[in-house]
């Protein structure tokens, strides 16, 4: 017996002796993806620890501590051999898994070494469409005879291609020195004559409301709902979201939304459309997760739409956004087509998405709708736009022949409605599912003889929907592997709200914070920036701030006239705080203001004088003003009471502090 075979063998009896087998079903460690390994006799041996790595839900990185076991392969023998991989955790854990070394012999007239088959994958057919190209795709090959495609052979013997079920196909190869290698795949095969039903799940503005809060039901109720589906019926259930899913909580703010991208990957998302609020942080940050090759710490299992949004430099879609999905399930093909409203650059901060421009929705929508039934081949078209406009609805809704909506998902305006429009044939629908994990919609559709046959539409909540009164297990452990890192600034109470505070009160009290911050004679803040009230009695925490102030704004001040300031004044969407009794219109006054409405006014701004970007963000000088006034010995919070002098300021931005592996316990559908 090898000396590393040995050593395992002594450190699993010491395990098993202590008590920890290595068996629990929760807590224990996992490898990252591994390969195996092809070696010519002569080379020098594979380094088995390369790029290896493991990791652990409490430990983090392991990967020091995996061992292997090479003792059974002989490396002057031709042959196929195991590699066991070995970890172990702090707790005691111990998890294997192993992979096949591929030894051969270039000079060895002997040839034991199996053939390969490549691209093998399940099929689905439909009961009088012609008979699968099975070999389409497909590849052999040896380690001595080279390409050996041409002698695979196929078994279809057991699939019955008049009759609806699941079959086995098999795939054999043979090299000349008589050794065999065998692959199997499943073929689908449905009945389009045979009435077809599609469940559709949909989320729009959820603005990271991951953990359940009122009538937000979070999460992990959530995946209760669409992965008990999607594991029931995988192949009739979608899952789609319209847009502004990432930013708007602790939780999810804290890891630029990568929290948000993961739980999505868990629930098998099928499509994303982008939203105003995913350029809040910068596109570039956005498109990371759906960048395979990025070093971001996520990557979406799924595509992100945007059909209407280009560059100005370049008039193409950015990289990494996609005009459309096109989904192939039980015989039919579906495709969704995502746009973003038309005018809403104007919901983001200027400097965010000035390289950018977002074309007519009704426009491309309609080209795509007709590319995908003309050219690909498409049974339904599903067209989801993160706005809520009625020009949009009522055009869409009119399409006829290949540009024809089958569906329409609006969003943005945090609104719950289903809304028909009559047309010639089947009516159409469109569906907007409130905000904030409040309401998940639902659509059935029915495919009746190869035709849209029918739908029912419907919003989801606890009340009418048991199965979003539950829990799902895998969500809950993400979720908690998550909140680790911001536990205590979710539940450690600041001061406690000793009366009611509505959002335009705290809008007005956001501005005065400002105005006192930066020394100001006025400031203003807008009223949209501030998107939760306050009950009282509430415990104000850093998480209760997040969603007050979720955007991550930063104060500007420049100087301006009188007159000017006037005419702000004026201005319905924003609150203001001011120590001035009277503005001289030609006297010119230090106004403070955060950067969406700085940059979302260029032509008032950009002609004051002395202008500075101070880089505090909103959110941080509230914190601290709670936290000043809970130092200076006051338990409540009033909005009357003095801020005390000079503010002292702490950044709870945290958003690349969490440092360890994702949680790849779970694997992704």
């Amino acid at each position: 017996m090898g000396h590393k075979k040995l050593f395992i063998l002594i450190l699993v009896l010491m395990l098993v002796l202590t008590g920890c087998t290595g068996l629990e079903e929760s807590g224990k460690p996992i490898f990252g993806d591994m390969s195996n390994i092809a070696y010519t006799i002569g080379d020098d041996q594979p380094n088995y620890l390369n790029d290896i790595t493991a990791t652990d839900k409490e430990d983090g990185d392991i990967s020091s501590a995996i061992y292997f076991d090479d003792s059974d392969v002989d490396y002057d023998i031709a042959g196929e051999y195991t590699v066991t991989y070995y970890v172990v955790d702090s707790d005691g854990h111990l998890v294997s898994t192993s992979i096949t070394v591929i030894v051969s012999d270039e000079s060895q007239q002997g040839d034991t070494i199996h053939p390969q088959i490549f691209g093998a994958s399940d099929i689905t057919y439909t009961i009088g469409d012609p008979t699968p190209n099975y070999l389409s795709g497909i590849a052999a090959s040896d380690n001595v005879d080279g390409d050996v495609t041409s002698s695979i052979v196929i078994d279809d013997s057991a699939v019955d291609y008049t009759k609806a079920g699941t079959y086995a196909v098999i795939y054999s190869v043979s090299d000349v020195a008589g050794n065999e290698r065998t692959v199997s795949i499943y073929i689908e095969v449905v009945d389009v004559a045979q009435n077809t039903t599609y469940d559709i799940f949909y989320l729009n503005d959820f603005h990271g409301s991951i953990l359940p809060d009122g009538d937000q039901l979070g999460f992990a109720t959530i995946a209760n709902l669409i992965m008990t589906k999607k594991e029931a019926s995988p192949t009739s259930t979608i899952f789609i979201v319209g847009g502004d899913m990432l930013q708007g909580s602790l939780l999810s703010n804290y890891y630029q939304g990568a929290s948000t991208i993961e739980m999505l990957n868990l629930m098998g998302l099928d499509a994303f459309v982008l939203g105003n609020h995913e350029f809040d942080w910068g596109l570039d940050v956005l498109l990371q997760y759906f960048d395979q090759n990025s070093d971001a710490p996520v990557h979406a299992n799924f595509p992100l739409l945007a059909a209407n949004v280009i560059e100005k430099t370049s008039g193409e879609r950015p990289d990494g956004i996609e005009p459309y999905t096109i989904l192939q399930r039980q015989g039919y093909k579906i495709g969704i087509v995502g746009t973003i409203g038309y005018g809403l650059e104007s919901s983001i901060a200027a400097s965010r998405v000035a390289d950018y421009e977002f074309l007519d929705p009704v426009e491309w929508t309609e080209f795509y709708a007709r590319y995908l039934r003309t050219v690909e081949g498409v049974d339904i078209v599903l067209a989801v736009s993160h706005g809520d406009s009625d020009y949009f609805n009522d055009s869409v809704a009119a399409l006829t022949g290949d540009a024809r909506i089958d569906m329409i998902y609006n969003g943005h305006s945090h609104q719950a409605y289903i809304e028909q429009y009559n047309r010639d044939g089947m009516d159409t629908v469109a569906i907007q599912s409130s905000s904030n994990g409040k309401a998940v919609g639902y659509v059935k559709l029915e495919m009746v003889e190869g035709v849209l046959g029918g739908w029912q539409v419907n919003n989801l909540t606890a009340f009418n929907e048991t199965l979003l009164t539950g829990s799902n297990a895998d969500m809950q452990d993400l979720i908690d592997y998550y909140l680790t890192e911001v536990q205590d600034l979710i539940e450690n109470n600041i001061i406690t709200a000793g009366e009611y505070l509505s959002t335009s009160a705290l809008t007005t009290y956001m501005a005065k914070i400002m105005r006192l911050k930066t020394d100001s004679d006025i400031a203003f803040h807008n009223y949209g920036g501030t998107r939760t009230s306050v009950q009282h009695g509430t415990h104000m925490t850093v998480a209760l701030a997040y969603q007050i102030f979720p955007f991550d704004n930063v104060v500007k001040t420049t100087e301006l006239l009188g007159s000017t300031i006037k005419s702000l004044m004026g201005n319905s969407s924003m609150g203001y705080d001011t120590n001035i009794n009277s503005f001289d219109d030609n006297t010119y006054y230090k106004v403070a203001t955060n950067d969406y409405i700085y940059d979302g006014n260029p032509n008032t701004f950009n002609n004051g004088q002395n202008p500075v970007n101070t880089g505090l963000l909103l959110r941080d000088l509230f914190i601290d003003v709670l936290e000043d006034l809970r130092d200076a010995g006051n338990d409540t919070f009033y909005l009357n009471l003095d801020i005390p002098e000079p503010l002292s300021i702490d950044t709870y931005t945290q958003l690349q502090a969490f440092n360890r592996e994702p949680f790849h316990v779970i694997i992704n559908a």
